[in-house]
């Protein structure tokens, strides 16, 4: 009886030494089962020039040490952040607990070949079905008005709100403005019709005067581009404010850029912006 209870207690000891065994695996094990699990977000991407994406170290929550195999070609922040710099292939790195973890990124130029023939350093931007070539140190807002999308250019420290000179981009919000063709674009685009337009857009508080209608050609094929000159008075301010419309026909339809100067200095010039956003259009289809 005394050999069966001491049997039964060394089985219960074995078993009870089996169910705890896998808490006291060495602690290496636990960390080759982490490792396995590690990876970036993307082992590859093609990005444009001036284009950037973050990525992301998956499965830990070690901090990574980031690196970039050739820095002309895309350069990569502390938090993951790679930014395209020109065309060409770099790999980024993130080091994480004495183990690297790799993602070959691919740098091509912007689809938009207008980019790199600017007249001032220029980016590429998207507007509905279009790139365009716009100034590096502009940026871009993009707002609804009416039921259209209307993008609004302005240098870097401008308020678009403000009155500062800018230059707008419409279409609305199904990559269109309005439907026409060139004939009749123009029939509408009247001297009186433009000038009561307007008027009304001012709150009846300025007058044009300078009113011009001419034909351009352009990237795309034509452009209707209507100048003309608002004088103010405001309450005994005076003030005037130019504005340039290039009416751009592709695909159907006709979408405007409109160029407004109400004297303040930018740099590019306004008017040189607005010009070479028309002539940089690329539809994509």
């Amino acid at each position: 009886m005394y050999k069966l209870k001491k049997l039964t207690r060394a089985l219960a000891l074995a078993l009870a030494l089996t169910i705890t065994a896998p808490a006291g695996l060495p602690a290496s094990s636990a960390v080759v089962c982490e490792a396995a699990t590690i990876k970036l977000s993307a082992s590859k991407k093609t990005l444009e020039v001036g284009k950037s994406f973050t990525l992301q170290v998956k499965g830990t929550k070690k901090k990574a040490t980031w690196s970039t195999s050739k820095k002309s070609v895309a350069t990569v922040s502390q938090k993951g952040k790679v930014t395209a710099k020109k065309a060409g292939t770099a790999t980024i790195t993130a080091k994480v607990g004495g183990k690297s973890y790799k993602c070959k990124v691919t740098v091509k130029n912007p689809v938009n070949k207008y980019v790199a023939k600017a007249p001032f350093k220029a980016k590429e931007a998207t507007i509905g079905k279009y790139t365009i070539a716009i100034p590096k140190s502009w940026k871009m807002e993009k707002v609804s008005q009416n039921n259209m999308t209307v993008y609004v250019l302005v240098p870097e420290n401008a308020d678009i709100y403000a009155g500062s000179s800018n230059v707008s981009v419409t279409v609305n919000a199904n990559d269109g403005a309005v439907q026409s063709n060139l004939e009749t674009w123009k029939a509408y685009l009247q001297e009186t019709i433009t000038k009561e337009f307007v008027e009304a857009a001012f709150g009846g508080l300025g007058t044009v005067t300078d009113f011009s209608m001419e034909e351009k050609e352009i990237n795309l094929g034509k452009a209707i581009v209507t100048s003309y000159t608002v004088e103010m008075d405001v309450n005994g301010q005076k003030s005037t404010v130019k504005q340039a419309i290039y009416d751009v026909f592709c695909d159907g339809y006709v979408t405007e850029i409109t160029i407004t100067d109400n004297g303040a200095a930018v740099e590019p010039d306004v008017h040189t912006v607005g010009e070479y956003i028309a002539n940089s259009l690329v539809y994509k289809k």
